[in-house]
This record gives C-alpha cells, sequence and structure tokens, in this order.
C-alpha cells in the first residue's frame, strides 16, 4: 500500500516515524490567477482539476481560503478569503449580531462600511489587476473612537459550529490532502492585518496605549466560543493564520501576544489538538519565540535568498528540536527569474540541511505566485521525491 502525503504529514504531528517527506506548496495563488486571465487548463478546472494540479506537480493541498462556485463543479477552493463564496474558516462559522453592513464597489476599488453604536468602520481595498490580487488602501480603524467601535463589534461576535463544510472537503480529498482548519487571528495579528495595518498599530500603541491594550483584552475575550468549538471539533491540525513576521512583531510580541499563545496552545494540547502558526516573512527573532510558546510548527518559513536566515540556521534559531519547520523554498524563486541551476543549487542545500532542521515539512514560502514556472516547481518536488 502506498504511503501519502497525508499520512506523512500527520505522521509528523502526532510525533510518530515518518517513511516519506512531506511536500506541501500552497498553489491557490497559482491557479485562481490563471483562472481569472482565463488561460487556466482545462484539466485543473474545478474541484477534481483542483486535486488534478497539486498531484502533477507532487505536492499535496492543503490550504483553503475561500470555497466560491465554479462551471460544473459546486465549490472549488480559491485564493481570496472574501471571495464570492466567503472565507472559509474550516469547522467554525461567525457573524456580527445586529451590526449593519453596507458593501459598495466602484471600479477597481470595494468598499465595506459597518455602523456600529453610533458609529461608522470603513474598509477599502483596491484591486490591482497585474498580480490579480487586492491591496488595502484604507484600515477601518484610526482613532480612539474606531477602537471603542471595534470593541463594541467584537462585544457582537457569535461563532457557531460549521463541522460539516469542512468534513466535506476532507472527504473529497481524501489521503490527496489535508484541509488545514483555522484558527481566529490571535489579537494582535488582528489589529495589524485585519483592522489597522502595522503603520497604523505602531503609532496607537505609542499614543493610545490603554484604549489599545482594552481592545486585545476584548478580541481575546471574543475568540473564547470559537476554540471552544475546536476543541470539540474533528480535526487534528489547525492553524493560526497570523501573517507574523519578526521585524513585524519582534518588539512587542513579549508584551502583547506571548501570554495569549500560551494559552490557546495549551487550551489546543488539552483538547488532543495541534497548530501552526504562519510566519510568512522575516523568521529572525521570533521563531523561538513560538517555540517557547508550544506552538507544534511554524509553517511557511523564507530562508534565503528571500528571508534573513538560512536553511542551515533554522533550528538554532528555533532552539528546540521538537518544533516542526515548515517552507524551506521562497516561492519566488519558482518564477522565470531565477534559473533551473538555481533551483537544483537551493534544493541541494535543503536537502543536505533535512538531518539538522527535521522535523520538517518541505513547502512554498509562500503562496506559489501567478508568473511562477511550473517546470521549476516540478523540478523542486522532484528532487524530494528522490528521498524516499
Amino acid at each position: 500500500m502506498s504511503y501519502s502525503a497525508r499520512e506523512a504529514f500527520l505522521a509528523l504531528f502526532r510525533g510518530e516515524p515518518v517513511r516519506a517527506m512531506p511536500c506541501v506548496y500552497d498553489l491557490t495563488y497559482w491557479r485562481t490567477a490563471h483562472q481569472s486571465a482565463g488561460d487556466l487548463p482545462d484539466r485543473y478546472r474545478g474541484h477534481d482539476g483542483f486535486l488534478r494540479l497539486h498531484h502533477d506537480l507532487g505536492v499535496m493541498p492543503y490550504y483553503v481560503y475561500s470555497l466560491e462556485s465554479d462551471a460544473g463543479d459546486s465549490e472549488v477552493p480559491g485564493h481570496e478569503t472574501d471571495g464570492k463564496g466567503g472565507a472559509f474558516t474550516g469547522v467554525w462559522s461567525s457573524r456580527y449580531r445586529g451590526v449593519e453592513t453596507r458593501k459598495e464597489t466602484e471600479g477597481l476599488v470595494s468598499r465595506t462600511t459597518m455602523s456600529i453604536v453610533g458609529h461608522e468602520l470603513v474598509y477599502e481595498r483596491t484591486y490591482l489587476p497585474q498580480s490579480y490580487c487586492w491591496s488595502v488602501s484604507r484600515y477601518p480603524v484610526r482613532s480612539p473612537a474606531d477602537l471603542a467601535a471595534l470593541r463594541a463589534l467584537y462585544e457582537r461576535l457569535e461563532f457557531a459550529p460549521a463541522y460539516e463544510r469542512y468534513l466535506a472537503v476532507e472527504r473529497r480529498w481524501g489521503d490527496a490532502g489535508y484541509p488545514l482548519a483555522v484558527l481566529p487571528r490571535s489579537p494582535v495579528a488582528a489589529l495589524v492585518v485585519d483592522w489597522m495595518g502595522l503603520e497604523g498599530f505602531t503609532f496607537a500603541l505609542s499614543d493610545w496605549p490603554d484604549e489599545v491594550g482594552r481592545t486585545l483584552d476584548c478580541i481575546e475575550r471574543a475568540n473564547d466560543p470559537a476554540f471552544d468549538i475546536v476543541c470539540r471539533s474533528e480535526p487534528e491540525v489547525f492553524h493560526f493564520a497570523d501573517n507574523i513576521s519578526g521585524a513585524m512583531v519582534s518588539s512587542f510580541f513579549d508584551s502583547l501576544s506571548a501570554k495569549g499563545y500560551r494559552r490557546r496552545f495549551r487550551q489546543l494540547h488539552d483538547a488532543g489538538k495541534k497548530a501552526a502558526v504562519h510566519i510568512d516573512g522575516t523568521v529572525r527573532g521570533i521563531l523561538r519565540r513560538f517555540a517557547e510558546c508550544g506552538a507544534d510548527a511554524a509553517e511557511s518559513l523564507t530562508p534565503r535568498p528571500v528571508g534573513d536566515l538560512g536553511l542551515e540556521e533554522l533550528r538554532t534559531e528555533a532552539g528546540n528540536d521538537t518544533l516542526i519547520l515548515w517552507g524551506g523554498i521562497p516561492a519566488s524563486m519558482l518564477t522565470p527569474q531565477y534559473t533551473a541551476a538555481d533551483i537544483d543549487r537551493h534544493m541541494r542545500l535543503l536537502v543536505s540541511c533535512l538531518d539538522r532542521n527535521r522535523p520538517f515539512i518541505a513547502g512554498s514560502a509562500d503562496q506559489v505566485p501567478p508568473d511562477a514556472d511550473l517546470g521549476h516547481v516540478r523540478r523542486s518536488t522532484e528532487a524530494l521525491a528522490s528521498l524516499e
């Protein structure tokens, strides 16, 4: 009987011996971009085509941002979290009770206005057709009054189980992959990624520290019901989609984030769950901190020549031998700007560092971009397949 990537993936999180290297690339961005451009090959259309794309490239699908309708197929994984099918949140769903929401689109600009306690929070994004993605052009929270309104919003946040939606994806993937169920963003990540941006959060922390502190506490409390749902659910492995980097949060991680992460990892472990955290930028200064907080895996680690650490430095930076290091292949290296010789050189280095870095999941860091050369992708995965 063949040994699937799913089996190897779960064995790592269970602390069991692994017979093959899991190879886990995020192809949703590449696929959705080519779907939008109209040049996605027919064999990669629909949900079966999504799985076929991963199979052809020798990688395991693992992340679902959204489930969107597709011709001849009801729901296909997409790239944007707020795509036509809405964000895929795994085993829970959420809504803001009694909050009026208005959405408008003008040209390439999408604007969402949330009205709460006589106050409006406006979130504006601009579509970038050259890169098939959205850029935030206005964050909703920019003043102490906005922070107060945001707390009122979180106080109206309600979670409900959505087990069947997750299990439907898991059944459809079977041994081909493992859908990673997402967790609510941690409080600091929520403010930085969703509500304020890094610059806005940094200034707010200096100018209105009490308001920021109250808001972080409010978000932490509001997330409690979601973690209760997670702990009662069937999946084993979950994901903090916090988009962390060392350069972004290292300076205030110990004072604002560490306690909350320790609490959540302990809560998950007590329920028999494991969790990875998404670190998709610089690594120095943050990897060891997550290991100390109890993280099971650090996902999307981007080494040199794109990141700030070499492959041979990752385990030392982690500071222990049990944290699963996940990533290692900068996605930008998979584009035509790099040559086949560059890919071969990088993969030889990765393979030479495997013993030092075990436990390890090979993966793209971060999403494989629309201009990726699939020949480069195959070249990188074939170098790993030869290890089996």
